[in-house]
């Protein structure tokens, strides 16, 4: 009998480290497309236009897609989901993240649009043709500088830039009946999983008919049979069936 909780060993190591290991970029099927973000290199400013004609034009492009294709076809933003509260007691701001930015840049890297090509060459040389004409706002890299009175706001809804207070017990009792207080700053870098690939999924359509979605994330997900599919995930090839894009 096993307890619950008790370690049961390392199962993935001789598959990974004698090189038997498979990832998304591993799977390769019969008439696979490739996508490519294209990604803004400022961290703060306003979108005054996404020109992506060339990048349709180029060679072996399948689909090139911006927000407001997005709009036209009724895909949501991103929810927030986050319960906590704000320092006035409300709950957290509910920030609509964009698939694709609209018509403001929120950070380094952020999509503005998406490539999806027959090779992911060809993907990656049309992504470097899309044109975004955007005018720089002034932009804050530290949460000190974020909290100044008059900081640029990531968010027009939240001026103060606190998403939310995050409290475990009294602590503001046990500070005031504490014998010795200590303040400390302390800075925090930028976190990530050291994956051994960035994120990435492919959608296909399996033998037995199911929209299967193999992807580097540490949570599966499941879609119902019935559950319908945006048009934007298929994407037309002349001559050809329509084609899931990866």
């Amino acid at each position: 009998m096993t307890k619950w909780g008790e370690f049961q060993g390392r199962i993935e190591d001789d598959r990974l480290v004698t090189g038997r290991g498979r990832y998304v970029a591993d799977f390769k099927v019969p008439r696979m497309a490739h996508g490519v973000v294209v990604r803004a290199p400022v961290a703060h400013a306003r979108i005054r236009g996404v020109d992506v004609a060339e990048a349709r034009a180029a060679a072996g492009v399948l689909a090139v897609y911006t927000s407001k294709d997005l709009a036209a076809d009724g895909l949501p933003d991103f929810p927030c989901g986050v319960e906590l509260k704000r320092p006035n007691g409300e709950r957290a701001h509910q920030a609509r993240r964009p698939v694709l930015a609209r018509d403001r840049i929120r950070a380094v890297g952020e999509p503005v649009a998406f490539v999806v090509a027959e090779t992911l060459e060809e993907a990656e040389a049309a992504a470097e043709m899309v044109t975004v004409e955007s005018e720089d706002l002034e932009a804050v890299t530290e949460p000190p500088s974020a909290r100044r009175p008059g900081a640029p706001a990531v968010w027009d809804e939240v001026p103060d830039n606190i998403a939310f207070i995050w409290r475990k017990g009294d602590a503001a009792g046990h500070i005031a009946g504490a014998a010795h207080i200590a303040r400390l700053s302390s800075h925090v870098s930028r976190v990530a999983a050291l994956t051994m690939e960035p994120r990435g999924a492919l959608g296909l359509v399996d033998d037995t008919g199911r929209y299967a979605v193999p992807a580097s994330n540490a949570m599966s997900r499941s879609w119902s049979s019935d559950r319908k599919l945006s048009r934007r995930s298929e994407i037309q090839r002349p001559g050809r069936t329509s084609l899931p894009a990866a």
